[in-house]
Formats: structure tokens, sequence, C-alpha cells
């Protein structure tokens, strides 16, 4: 073990001394458990959203050795994930990492085919890595709130957040690296707000200069001091117009200028979108909101919001809010079937289509086939039912339907699609959806067969 490990490090001193460029990163290490499976690298889009984007991948060999190279610009919160685990750390421009991925703890293990959490390693790492130092803070912030969780109950914490804060800058204060003082900066803001600081105070201190959006700490700072902020702005008499701005008029600048008429503070324009992004975000989600104005708001910022950033969030919002839901076109794919024929989504269109995702060593996926097969043998004629097998091999699938022949709808591998599951966002299995003859979605999550599924089929065909 020792010798491969020396030898995997010759290779990456002689790989980062040939190859190394500007504003990318290497991540290299094992994974020995993770042998065999695909290793993708994800950042977040934004940091407000926190819509996850995919910016790597590699294969991890039957040795369990990785390498990759990530485009990192600035200091970025990465997720390394593999087929059943998920791990995450900082990455620094045009620095290099020697990493390892734990097998999972038992706990962790998935059952339904998501991701259970192994902490990484960092074999690299010394005193004055970020990650390091960000382990050692997190471990002083959490001793200081079990001691403190009843003055901070009561927002008494003010004196001993001072004291802490004084603390930690001196234990740290040889530390030059810009992305850590911010960091721990914007976690003892939290304290700050948790000890009673008014939001103009907090304004002042955090917010009255130029937005960091580069900044994972201050943007969920940001979130956070200003959760259903836009919500209690309209309640006010000062912002009465920004509720029928957003409800009814899908009325842009009348939000914008309900927002700074009720809280001047927000005379910033760029500052001021960016808490109407957020607040449009809450407001989707309240009971009898007009989703449709929401979205149209939300589309104009996209196009013409203050600032690329914005947009990018206004973007990812947009698409978050309204992935999957009812009416919005289902996404597309090109799957091979048991004989390795491809087929499309498209090629259902004019049909209903009853779409699940399962696996062969999925006990309740294997029971709900049984009785989606009852429904096909009714229902076959006017919907089309389509299983999509996330099993690790083809052949995996193919084994089982040989033994199993009384499945006869249609089947389809779709484990070796890179985006599959996140398109669908699958989470876990069995998950049912219901699309209409033009491939948009009817329900999402559709009823199991086992939930009665057959009422919905009877209604939706006009069935007595």
């Amino acid at each position: 073990m020792r010798s491969s490990w020396h030898a995997l490090l010759i290779f990456l001193l002689l790989f980062i001394t040939v190859t190394t460029k500007a504003q990318q990163s290497l991540i290299a290490g094992k994974a020995l458990t993770y042998a065999g499976q695909t290793l993708k690298v994800y950042v977040y889009s934004d940091f407000l959203t926190l819509r996850e984007k995919l910016i790597a991948k590699t294969k991890i060999d039957a040795a369990g050795n990785f390498k990759v190279t990530v485009p990192i610009n600035y200091t970025q919160f990465v997720f390394i994930k593999t087929d059943i685990s998920r791990s995450s750390f900082y990455v620094e421009p045009s620095k290099n990492y020697f990493v390892s991925i734990p097998k999972l703890a038992p706990e962790e293990i998935p059952s339904l085919g998501v991701q259970g959490y192994a902490p990484i390693k960092i074999s690299s790492a010394d005193s004055m890595e970020l990650n390091t130092l960000i382990s050692k803070f997190e471990d002083y912030l959490d001793n200081f709130y079990k001691k403190n969780l009843a003055l901070i109950a009561r927002k008494a914490i003010k004196k001993e957040a001072s004291l802490f804060r004084s603390a930690l800058e001196k234990r740290f204060s040889h530390v030059s690296n810009t992305y850590f003082k911010s960091y721990i900066k914007y976690k003892l803001a939290t304290l700050e707000a948790a000890g009673g600081s008014s939001k103009l105070h907090l304004y002042k201190t955090y917010f009255s200069s130029t937005i960091q959006y580069s900044s994972l700490e201050y943007m969920q700072f940001f979130s956070q001091t200003y959760t259903r902020y836009l919500k209690q702005l309209a309640g006010t008499t000062k912002g009465s117009a920004i509720e029928p701005a957003i409800s009814s008029k899908k009325n842009y600048a009348a939000a914008m200028k309900g927002i700074q008429k009720a809280d001047t503070l927000f005379s910033n324009d760029t500052l001021c979108e960016l808490l109407l992004l957020k607040g449009l975000n809450e407001y989707y989600y309240q009971p009898k909101s007009n989703k449709r104005s929401i979205e149209s708001l939300l589309s104009y910022i996209e196009k013409n919001g203050k600032g690329a950033e914005n947009k990018k969030i206004a973007h990812n919002t947009l698409a978050l809010l309204t992935l999957l839901t009812a009416g919005t076109q289902s996404p597309g794919f090109s799957l091979p079937d048991a004989r390795g024929k491809l087929v499309r989504l498209s090629d259902f269109k004019g049909k209903y289509v009853y779409l699940d995702f399962w696996a062969t060593w999925c006990l309740p996926c294997l029971q709900e086939l049984k009785l989606k097969q009852a429904l096909f043998e009714k229902y076959g004629e006017d919907i089309v039912f389509v299983s999509i097998s996330i099993d690790k091999t083809a052949s995996i699938m193919n084994s089982y339907l040989l033994k199993n022949k009384q499945l006869t709808s249609v089947f389809l591998f779709g484990g070796a699609s890179e985006t599959l599951l996140d398109d669908y966002n699958i989470k876990a299995i069995p998950t049912y959806f219901l699309l209409d003859r033009e491939g948009d979605i009817i329900e999402s999550p559709a009823k199991k067969p086992s939930e009665n599924a057959e009422l919905v089929f009877k209604s939706l065909l006009k069935i007595n």
C-alpha cells in the first residue's frame, strides 16, 4: 500500500510540473472502495440558489486512483461525487490536492440510489491550508455554541460573542489567506445577528459596500439576514405596492420602487434586485401565490437584470422553481432498450407516458413493477409504460428481464447516462412521472401503482 501511494505521489509531482496551468486546480488521490466508478466534480453555480453545476469528471481506475483537473477562477466549495458517495471541501485556484475518499460508514450506505456522505481526507494539506484552517475554526465555533446555547436563545450573546471574536482574531492573526479571513468575518457575523443586532447595523457593517457574489459565506449570511424580509416589507404601509406588483401586475419596476420606498437602505439597485430575487423564491411557495407572475418577473431579471450575477441567480432560481413542475416539458433522453436499440422520449409523442426509475437491487421497485405490469395490460393501448433501470450495467437489467419474461412494457437502461438522474432530480427509487401527449409533465412525482395510480389513468382517459 505504501509503495503504491509513493508511486502515485511521484507521478503527481511530474504531472503537476508539466501540466498545471493558471486558474486550474488538480484533484488526485485514492478512492479504493469506489474503483471503476465515475467521479464527478461539482460546484455551486451561484451562492444564493446553491444550484449545483458539473465542472469535471473522470474514471476511478481499478486500483482506486484518480486525477482530474478542474477550472477554478476563485475559491469554490467543491463536491466530489461517485456513484454512491458525496464528499466536499474548499478548492483554491491553481492549487493541487491529493485526497482520499474513505469507505462509507454503515449508517451512510445508501439504500435507495442516493449518495452517502464520505468525509474527504486531504493528504497534501499542511497547517496553513485553507481546509485545515476552516476545520480548526469550526471546532472553536462549535464549542462556543455548545457552551452558550442558553445565551444565544435569549439573544444575550453580544458580550461573549465580542470576546470570542477578539480571541479568534488573535489566534489566527498569523494567517494571511484572504478567503479564510472573509470566512471568519461572515461566520462570526451570524453570531452578531444572533445577539440581536439591528438590520441597520448589519447592513452598514456587511452589506453597504460591493456585493461579494464569489463568497459562499457572504451570500449565505445575506440569505439568512433577509429571510422573509420582502414579505415583511410588503406588510408595511410604505411597502404596500410590493405584493400587487409581484402577484398580479408582474411589474418589476413597481416591485423595485416598493422595496426602496419601504427600506431606503436598498437604494442600490443591484442589492435591491438581489433582495427581490430572494423574496420571489420565497413567495413562490406561499399559499395562493401567482406562480406564473413570479416566473414572469424572474424571466425579466434573467434577461434585463442588474449585472451578470443577478441574471445568473434569476436563471437558476427559475430553473429550480420550475424543475419538473406540472405543465413544464419533461427532460428528453435517448437510451438503449434490452436489445440495445436506442429509444427516445420523443418517440412516444402523441401518447401519455407513465415513467419510472428502478433498479434490480431495490425491492420496493420490483414489487411496483409487478403491479405496473397489470396496469400496462389494461391501459397499454393509450398509455406508454416506460421503466428506466439505473443498475450498474445493462447486463444486470437484461438478466433480470430474462428471468421475468412476464414484464412486457418498455424497459430502458439509464445507468450509463451522465445527466439523467440530475435531469429528473432522482433522490430515491422507485420514482414515477406521468407525462401528457406532448411530453409535458402532468404529475411529478406521480402516484405509484400501489398508490392507486389507476384512478388517475381513468380520470385521464375519461373512463368511468
